[in-house]
């Protein structure tokens, strides 16, 4: 009897293992997306922040031209 409740129980923790790897897997997409997401909005920062300057050195020359 201890035999047959050791197996259960060993497949029983088999199962939460295998959950738990589903639920690590679910998470490391989810995360290689995000990462992906970070990557495009710092470029698009980087961008913005370029263009800014441009904008503000022209008003500063036309600021000194008026």
């Amino acid at each position: 009897d201890l035999f047959c409740v050791s197996i259960a129980a060993i497949q029983e923790i088999n199962n939460q293992c295998n959950v738990e790897k589903d639920k690590v897997s679910a998470l490391e997409s989810e995360l290689a997306l995000e990462k992906e997401k970070t990557t495009r909005l710092e470029g698009e920062v980087s961008t913005l922040a370029s263009q800014l300057s441009d904008l503000m050195a022209r008003v500063a020359s036309l600021e000194q031209a008026a």
